[in-house]
């Protein structure tokens, strides 16, 4: 479960360097999450409202100002806002079943000590930190929670311990009260920090679109990058699903949790992060007997290696030589390669 506050979509007007660029790719991806609907993500409650209150209304003219210091942005404020507020309309407001329960709680304090906007704020954090102690004491369901402080660089996580209790439930459920209560919980900056958290297979294992098979995709690179320390960068700019790929896969027992499903996500996951070395890619040559390779509006065709025996699989796919973009064509059997159009 993810939860959007206020602080974290409105993070270029308070937070310190110049963070358009990560921060537009955070709210696509989010944006892509909520059509997928992968995972649950919720927003704060009047969210629109607190940020109003605040005086950071997300509106044209504070972006503006923001660009305006950014001489190599590439985003317009009107681009900035409708992608924020297409995000906003797509995700419902955080509810949690603490509200079915009268509770008195022990004082709560955390370490470190945090910074907020206003008391306003501050209350805020503290009954959603209550509520999400809570939801994992009951449900045992951990929530994802998206803030930023003040100042901070944009990206950061703060590792919080909260020290807090129940000293009277009702209805009572909880067994012996009063209850201690030493909760760690991790507030992120960015939407790559929990990508990494989850698994991108599972998506992959229900994908039935390009836009899924992407998004399965785009997780499994930022795991792959994270367990195996890569300190390379991929951005969801960098690689495309081409029209006809889904059905190269459903037609080749590579989809969803078919028999080649597993071999097919790992090798397009280090296809995208360059490790071609533990791969077998050539160039997509026009003909069997030619050293042309083949191309397509300046895109140039290769071919991986995927499967031995009788169906001897080959997985295809277009790069930029300028942008080294790849877009995944399709994948077939040796004895019928062709690539398809991207």
């Amino acid at each position: 479960m993810l939860i959007i506050n206020s602080e974290y979509l409105v993070a270029p007007l308070f937070c310190s360097g110049n963070i358009l660029e990560k921060y537009v790719e955070d709210l696509r991806i989010l944006n892509e999450v909520i059509d997928d609907e992968s995972f649950q993500v919720f927003k704060e409650c009047n969210i629109v409202e607190e940020m109003r209150v605040l005086d950071f209304y997300p509106s044209d003219a504070h972006f503006k100002k923001i660009i305006s210091q950014d001489i190599n942005s590439r985003f317009s404020a009107n681009d900035i806002v409708r992608v924020l507020f297409r995000l906003l309309n797509a995700i419902p407001e955080y509810s949690n079943i603490i509200d079915n329960y009268e509770i008195e709680w022990k004082a709560q304090s955390t370490d470190p000590i945090l910074s907020y906007l206003s008391d306003i704020r501050k209350s805020h954090y503290k009954d959603l930190f209550h509520k999400v102690i809570f939801q994992s004491i009951l449900a045992q369901q951990e929530s994802y929670i998206f803030s930023l402080q003040k100042n901070s660089i944009f990206n950061t996580n703060f590792d919080i311990e909260i020290d807090t209790g129940i000293l009277l439930i009702e209805p009572e459920i909880l067994g012996t009260v009063p209850l201690d209560i030493k909760k760690n919980i991790t507030v992120f900056g960015g939407v790559k920090d929990v990508i990494v958290k989850l698994n991108g297979y599972d998506i992959y294992k229900r994908a039935d679109s390009a836009q899924s098979l992407k998004l399965a995709f785009y997780f499994g690179v930022l795991n792959y990058l994270s367990l195996n320390k890569i300190g390379r960068l991929i951005s969801w700019d960098d690689f495309d699903i081409g029209q006809y790929f889904y059905e190269s896969l459903i037609n080749n027992q590579c989809a969803n949790t078919q028999q080649f499903s597993t071999l097919v996500y790992d090798t397009v996951i280090k296809t995208i992060c360059r490790k071609r070395d533990e791969l077998k890619v050539k160039p997509f040559r026009i003909s069997e007997n030619s050293n042309t390779q083949k191309t397509f509006e300046g895109l140039k065709g290769f071919r991986c290696h995927l499967t031995r025996g009788h169906e001897a699989l080959r997985l295809m796919f277009w790069s930029d030589p300028e942008t080294r973009k790849i877009i995944f064509a399709n994948v077939g059997p040796k004895m019928e390669l062709i690539i398809s159009d991207p």
